[in-house]
């Protein structure tokens, strides 16, 4: 009975974020993400255009949170100012409630105030969905399970404030490591951004046979914890494998190496 009820959740689940899904193709939002170069003290603002994309008036409403990434990538979120990369409490958005015709479009404008000595990077995340949607959720005892409901229908927008004199670019490239698998040869390693900037660039992996010098370029990979497996042809021998990360502003890009013996 217990497997039935969770599942029949799960069911009920499933069928709401596939309508969720609909709904949230039903308006757009342009620039996808907003960045701010201001010093501390300084003030700004950049605007967001929300459109109604159906055919009926609707209401929407825009909304502030925050977000911290994983070691994978993935994308957690939190409660408006919890977290301590956030600077979602300098954020004004004006107007947060608004109506729009069928295909009508309207600009909203997101300000920010840095208060003074805040020089670090900071970020935080709009949220802007149809309020009818946000009323229409079921009202669930499972509480993740709510939580997850109410993340669908809505777009994120990221916001990132950086002052423009803050240059402390660190990136390097970690614990390059096997995993054993049976079949499949799985290595990884870990991107490490231990500066105050976001940064951006390429990845970059090789593997050389030490005997005869032959090299052959890995797929690239974008995760903060980067997986990558063995090409099928290579022969036995030892082998040496290299990851760099060039990252933008960065003079030296940082490298990882790793020296392995196939057989």
């Amino acid at each position: 009975m217990e497997f039935l009820r969770i599942s029949r959740i799960n069911l009920l689940l499933l069928c709401i974020l596939i309508v969720q899904g609909s709904q949230a193709q039903s308006f757009s939002v342009k620039p996808t993400s907003l960045q701010y170069p201001l010093e501390p003290g300084q003030s700004g603002y950049r605007h967001i255009t929300v459109t109604n994309m159906t055919d009926e008036p609707k209401t929407y409403t825009v909304s502030k949170g925050d977000f911290m990434p994983d070691s994978l990538g993935n994308t957690l979120r939190y409660p408006s100012g919890t977290t301590p990369r956030s600077c979602s409490e300098w954020l004004q958005i004006s107007p947060s409630t608004f109506d729009l015709a069928p295909n009508e479009s309207k600009k909203i404008r997101i300000a920010i105030e840095v208060p003074p000595g805040e020089g670090t990077t900071k970020w935080a995340e709009l949220y802007i969905r149809a309020e009818e949607e946000l009323l229409s959720l079921p009202a669930l005892a499972d509480k993740s399970l709510q939580s997850q409901l109410q993340a669908q229908g809505r777009i994120a927008v990221p916001v990132l404030q950086s002052p423009a004199s803050n240059v402390a670019f660190e990136a390097k490239v970690a614990n390059m490591r096997a995993a054993n698998y049976s079949e499949v040869k799985m290595y990884y390693a870990d991107l490490i951004n231990s500066g105050d900037k976001l940064v951006t660039g390429q990845i970059l992996r090789t593997i050389t046979h030490l005997d005869t010098g032959q090299k052959k370029q890995l797929p690239p990979d974008e995760r903060k914890t980067i997986e990558f497996p063995l090409p099928d042809d290579l022969v036995e021998g030892s082998y040496q494998i290299t990851t760099i990360w060039q990252v933008d502003y960065q003079k030296r890009p940082k490298g990882a190496r790793l020296q392995i013996e196939l057989e």
